[in-house]
């Protein structure tokens, strides 16, 4: 990325049911020197975050 070059930073923000979307989601980006996503999804406080697990 130059000087010059504008990053943009895109929010996600699903429900615990939102797994399957954002997955079709990520299999259709593209790479992209200048964007950044993150990725907020609803999850119950009783079980651990498996997250980046289930999006590899």
């Amino acid at each position: 990325m130059t000087v010059n070059q504008s990053l943009f930073i895109v929010g996600i923000g699903a429900s615990a049911g939102g797994l399957d979307a954002i997955r079709t989601f990520i299999s259709k980006l593209e790479p992209a020197k200048n964007m950044a996503y993150i990725i907020a999804q609803h999850m119950s406080p009783e079980h651990p975050c498996t997250l980046a697990k289930l999006l590899n």
